[in-house]
C-alpha cells in the first residue's frame, strides 16, 4: 500500500497500528476483570444471606452490579445481555433484590429513560429515593418529562448497554 503512495511508513505508524489492534483486546480484559471482580462479591452475599436467590436472579443482580456510578441500564438491555425476553422478568429479580445498596438496582431505569420502579412501587417514597440515589451518583437527567409523569427522565448519555459483557454473564 505504502509503496504504490511512494511512501515509507514510520515506526510511529507502526506503533499506532499495534496499539490499535490491542484496545480491543485491553478492553474486553478490563470486562472480565470487571466481571470476575463483580461476580466474586456477589458470591460472598450470597454466603451472607438467607435470602434464596435463583440463578436468573444472580444474572441479574450480577449484570446491575456490572454498570458504574453516574451511569444506568435499561430492564431491556439486561434482558438482552442474559439472552431473555422479558424486560418483566428482570424488573421482577431487581424487586426482590436481597443486597442493595450493594448490588445497584436503582441504577436500571425504563427504556426511553423514565425511571421505573423501586423497591415494588412506582409511585411514592422508594422511587423518590432511587432518583435521589442517581443524583447523588451524577447521573444526569433530561428537561423532558416522562409520558404520564411529573418526573424527568434520565438524560441518553448517562445509558450503558453492557454489550462487552454477552455471553459472559
Amino acid at each position: 500500500f505504502f509503496a504504490t503512495l511512494g511512501l515509507i511508513p514510520t515506526f510511529g505508524y507502526f506503533r499506532a497500528r499495534l496499539a490499535m489492534a490491542q484496545e480491543p483486546q485491553l478492553q474486553a480484559s478490563e470486562s472480565i476483570s470487571r466481571l470476575r471482580q463483580c461476580s466474586h462479591e456477589l458470591e460472598i452475599l450470597s454466603r451472607k444471606c438467607s435470602t434464596p436467590v435463583t440463578k436468573f436472579q444472580r444474572r441479574v443482580y450480577l449484570a446491575a452490579m456490572l454498570v458504574p456510578a453516574g451511569k444506568v441500564t435499561t430492564y431491556q438491555h439486561i434482558a438482552r445481555l442474559l439472552g431473555c425476553n422479558s424486560s418483566q422478568a428482570v424488573g421482577q429479580a431487581l424487586k426482590r433484590n436481597p443486597f442493595a445498596p450493594t448490588v445497584p438496582c436503582h441504577r436500571v431505569v425504563r427504556t426511553g429513560g423514565c425511571l421505573g420502579g423501586f423497591g415494588g412501587e412506582t409511585v411514592g417514597e422508594k422511587p423518590a429515593k432511587k432518583r435521589k440515589l442517581l443524583n447523588e451518583e451524577g447521573v444526569s437527567f433530561a428537561d423532558s418529562k416522562c409520558p404520564g409523569k411529573s418526573v424527568q427522565s434520565v438524560n441518553t448519555s448517562s445509558v450503558v448497554a453492557l454489550g462487552e459483557y454477552r455471553g459472559l454473564v
